[in-house]
């Protein structure tokens, strides 16, 4: 993580797979130890993302301003 999102924010998908281009509703995030992250706002942050997408390890997710 490296710019600041939310639950409830649209973020788009930058892969090398079909979902180029695609974006999604960020629905749920957790931090490595499982606890439940609301607002990404710590640099470099190891988040778990749960969306309507199947991402791939590598895929860049970027947030419209």
């Amino acid at each position: 993580m490296r710019n600041r999102f939310k639950v409830g924010d649209e973020l788009e998908v930058l892969s090398p797979t079909n979902n180029f281009n695609k974006k999604f509703i960020v629905e749920k995030m957790e931090d490595e130890n499982g606890q439940e992250v609301l607002d990404a706002k710590l640099v470099q942050q190891k988040l778990y993302i749960y969306s309507s997408l199947k991402l791939k390890d590598g895929d860049i997710l970027r947030k419209d301003i």
